[in-house]
């Protein structure tokens, strides 16, 4: 066992840090636990050795952490870790595992993996102080970010914080993004290529600036949802889709500026709930039979349902491509016709059936601006104007 764990090399110079794993299966991890600050420790795990012993402990680490793990199905563990600089983990082909918990790394942290199903895991009450980057090869991945919430009612949340940027890119595989709590200083762009990907943005996770999504041939969901109390918060969202079915939903989200999505063939499916968009929105879907539903939801407060509703501030543009469309607007996720709440279309809204026996429901909305209905629609509810 000892043999098959392999020994890593840990060297230091002028306060950085160089780990170098071999072609076996390496587990390192390291801590602070009842060091001075500048101190780490680094210990072998499943009989690793470091150094040709158990661990090794650091002085003066003031500049960037570099693991270089080369093949084998590794893993790397930093609990309770503060670094001044940057953090690097190259694991190369393999397995790999990246877990960092209540971690607080005063530069960037970028992980690269070669081919293999990587597993990604930044948790706790973590902070990045500028970007982060996760690269992988195919091989299918998993990326789990997440703030700490004590599960209350309401919940007492603290989000973690990334300073910068996030850019994650994944190759051939099925993919799983979750970040829940998370507040992002800068842009946030997801590319994934051929495999079924799924992209998750939960709870109270703000991006600062852009959010843009591409995914490839394959099938995907992207859901952004909050709730009531903690709504996703992004400046511009942008999302191309692949071949096969894509499916995006939006639950108590808020989007600065612009809403901007275009999808291939496939039979695709945008559902909107209590989400304001304050720039404009476009919506292209493709060949299949496609859905665009924006939806009205009930809450239950101070012992009432409240109804709760989407609004679109600017220009509105729903072109539904070929194939047999829907567009529902302003239907209730439920038969609450006591409860009265409207979706608001502000500036100008075209809604466009393409070549196909498309449908359009009229619900509860509101049309201050200019609405145009092109032809290719039956329609069977009429406006209902609150």
């Amino acid at each position: 066992r000892l043999l098959m764990s392999g020994n890593v090399v840990v060297t230091m110079a002028d306060g950085d840090v160089l780990v170098r794993g071999d072609r076996a299966d390496n587990a390192v991890i390291a801590d602070q636990d009842g060091l001075p600050a500048g101190q780490i420790r680094i210990r072998g795990a499943d009989g690793t050795t470091i150094n040709g012993q158990a661990e090794v402990i650091l002085d003066d680490v003031l500049g960037a952490v570099t693991m270089r793990l080369r093949g084998g199905d590794d893993t790397v563990t930093l609990d309770g870790v503060t670094l001044p600089g940057d953090l690097t983990v190259l694991g190369g082909r393999g397995d790999n595992a990246v877990v960092l918990t209540d971690v607080d790394i005063g530069g960037d942290v970028t992980v690269r993996n070669g081919r293999g199903a990587d597993t990604f895991e930044l948790t706790g009450a973590s902070r990045i102080g500028d970007d982060l980057t996760i690269d992988n090869r195919s091989g299918g991945a998993t990326t789990t970010i997440t703030g700490v919430s004590d599960g209350g009612a309401p919940p007492a949340i603290t989000p973690l914080e990334i300073g910068g940027d996030v850019s994650l890119r994944n190759r051939r595989g099925a993919t799983t993004t979750t970040l829940e709590h998370v507040t992002v200083g800068g842009d946030m762009a997801a590319r994934n290529a051929r495999g079924v990907d799924v992209l998750e943005l939960l709870g109270q996770t703000k991006i600062g600036d852009d959010l843009r999504v591409r995914h490839g041939a394959g099938g995907s969901t992207t859901r952004l949802e909050g709730d009531e109390a903690n709504r996703v918060e992004v400046e511009d969202f942008t999302l191309r889709g692949g071949g096969g079915r894509d499916d995006i939903l939006f639950g108590y989200v808020t989007v600065g500026s612009d809403f901007d999505v275009d999808v291939r063939g496939g039979g695709d499916f945008v559902d909107i709930k209590t989400t304001d968009v304050n720039g404009h929105t476009n919506v292209a879907m493709g060949g299949g039979s496609d859905v665009v539903a924006v939806e009205r939801d009930v809450l239950w407060v101070d012992g009432e349902w409240v109804g709760t509703a989407s609004q679109f501030g600017q220009r509105t543009f729903l072109d539904m491509g070929r194939g047999r469309d829907d567009i529902r607007l302003g239907i209730a996720v439920g038969e609450w016709p006591e409860v009265r709440s409207v979706v608001v279309f502000s500036g100008h809204a075209a809604f466009v059936g393409g070549s196909g026996q498309d449908e359009l429901v009229f619900g509860a909305i509101s049309t201050p601006g200019p609405t145009a209905v092109h032809e290719g629609f039956e329609v069977v509810r009429s406006v209902h104007i609150a």
